[in-house]
């Protein structure tokens, strides 16, 4: 099967990013809320998207890594 990675995430796939979070960390993470994740990973400073990469793997979520850039 293919895998695909992406360098930025759109917040309108908010609920997959979370219930992949549920599923493989803890269930009770702070970054859960979506505020919190939105203000940690800057999406308002990026049009809706989040500084978070992501692997996919036949439209299934299975890995994520947040990064903040610098200039």
């Amino acid at each position: 099967m293919s895998r695909t990675m992406e360098t930025i995430f759109p917040m309108d796939r908010w609920d997959e990013i979370r219930r992949f979070m549920e599923k493989n960390y803890w269930s009770h993470l702070p970054i859960l809320d979506r505020r919190i994740f939105e203000w940690q990973f800057q999406a308002d400073l990026n049009g809706g998207r989040a500084n978070v990469g992501t692997v996919w793997e036949g439209g299934r979520l299975i890995g994520m890594l947040g990064y903040m850039p610098v200039d």
